[in-house]
């Protein structure tokens, strides 16, 4: 249970925070290598995108990352899309 944990300006290596609570948890500055957090929940998760190189994420992280941090709409092929313009 890390829920609202602070890791600012940490340097995370080797760590596995497997299906942890990690709900608002702050990593701002935090450098990663090796780091997994597949199947952690990270809603809230405070961090810039560039800082995640060396972190592992499993396919609903990263398309979390994607769309809360870059914008990016990530749908399945199948999904239909809509066209606001």
């Amino acid at each position: 249970m890390l829920e609202d944990s602070t890791f600012v300006e940490s340097s995370i290596t080797n760590v596995k925070f497997i299906n942890c609570q990690m709900n608002n948890v702050i990593l701002a500055d935090a450098k990663f290598k090796n780091t997994d957090f597949r199947g952690s929940n990270i809603e809230g998760l405070q961090i810039n995108i560039s800082q995640l190189k060396g972190a592992i994420l499993d396919p609903f992280q990263a398309a979390y990352i994607l769309q809360r941090y870059a914008n990016v709409i990530v749908k399945a092929v199948d999904e239909e899309t809509t066209d606001n313009a």
